[in-house]
């Protein structure tokens, strides 16, 4: 690792920044802030579902004859759990950082009405094509280049901060009692092959639509805090 890269394990937001836009009440994130977070997620969850056509990935999974079990919802990590994608093994991990938003976006998404959220029209498009990739990055100075956890301090959870990064998770604890211990064995092996092929074609085929590095992580129960930001 050269000396210039900052490494960041901690989700770091300026309180001062968060009090000057209303963010913030005796200390803690109000209502405001949650309306906020609330409607950029859904704009933002059905830019990238459209955008990078994730629905086809998530029923490539859901049909596989290997067996890709989906993860209960109590078992779910607290990114999945907030997802609006309504995707079963799929989820955006990146933190949000609405404090770079300006005063002017911060009221314009807070006076959207649920029918425009749904709708989520040409203007919508354009206002999330221009603001989002701000908004994932936690740099302060752009001029700097910084890697973030976005899970156990292990290499392949290391990401630069202004990439995008999705969670894939399915039970691999899942066992039909009807097969034996080989078979499972062998399925086993065979998801995790699998999977790594598609984590590497997702990848390749996102970050050419995008035009920047487009990351897929698979998550194991291990390597998530379940109902917990990292």
């Amino acid at each position: 690792m050269v000396n210039d890269v900052i490494k960041n394990n901690v989700y770091d937001f300026d309180m001062d920044v968060y009090m000057s836009k209303g963010f913030i009440t005796n200390g803690e994130l109000n209502d405001v802030y949650c309306t906020l977070y609330k409607n950029y997620k859904i704009l933002l969850d059905k830019y990238l579902l459209m955008k990078l056509s994730l629905k086809n990935y998530d029923d490539k999974l859901s049909t596989s004859e290997l067996e890709f079990k989906s993860i209960d919802s109590n078992q779910m990590d607290y990114y999945q759990q907030l997802s609006t994608m309504g995707l079963r093994y799929l989820y955006l991990r990146n933190d949000l950082y609405l404090e770079k938003l300006s005063m002017e976006d911060v009221n314009y998404v807070l006076g959207l009405s649920n029918e425009q959220l749904m709708a989520f029209d040409d203007n919508l498009i354009k206002f999330i094509e221009r603001t989002y990739m701000d908004v994932i990055d936690s740099r302060k100075d752009k001029t700097i280049k910084q890697l973030n956890c976005y899970g156990p301090d292990r290499e392949n959870f290391w990401i630069e901060s202004n990439e995008l990064v999705f969670g894939v998770r399915y039970d691999e604890t899942f066992e039909d009692e009807t097969r034996s211990d080989e078979e499972w064995e062998d399925i086993y092996f065979q998801r995790s092959e699998c999977l790594g092929n598609m984590l590497l074609e997702m990848s390749q085929n996102c970050s050419s639509i995008i035009g920047n590095k487009v990351n897929f992580i698979f998550y194991d129960e291990f390597a998530v805090k379940k109902n917990k930001t990292r």
